[in-house]
């Protein structure tokens, strides 16, 4: 009886250690995991921040803003109708509709937002006369 009772002992401590070594390894693999998931959270705000916006400029006076991510573009009425103001009286403009004014300054509007959250863009003019004015202006 002495020798059983010794030998379930000798199993329940062996089991005991074997669950205590699983244990922490369990909670080494659970650290493992979360020190992972932390590496890959910020490996992907990096690729978002390195991802570039993509602006449609169309000659009909409309903008396409394609892979924004997290990026909205707010206008403030104020502020685009005083740079309105300003390009209106630009010499280099006033061969442009009124038309084309506004989504200049709407374009313009666009990328000091975009550059203000430090994010890259790609313009593609579908009119090649915008685009020359716009840099010449911008």
């Amino acid at each position: 009886m002495i020798k059983k009772a010794e030998s379930i002992r000798k199993n329940f401590e062996t089991t005991f250690s074997e669950w205590e070594k699983l244990g922490s390894d369990m909670k080494s693999l659970t650290n493992l995991i979360n020190d992972k998931n932390s590496s890959l959270e910020s490996i992907r705000n990096e690729i978002i921040s390195l991802q570039k916006i993509s602006i449609f400029v169309y000659s009909n006076g409309e903008i396409e803003i394609e892979n924004a991510g997290k990026f909205e573009f707010k206008q403030d009425t104020s502020i685009s109708e005083e740079l309105f103001a300003k390009l209106i009286q630009n010499n280099l403009l006033e061969s442009l509709t009124i038309k084309t004014i506004r989504q200049l300054t709407k374009l313009i509007l666009i990328i000091r937002n975009i550059e203000s959250e430090n994010l890259c863009y790609e313009l593609t003019f579908e009119d090649n006369t915008v685009q020359e004015l716009f840099s010449s202006i911008n």
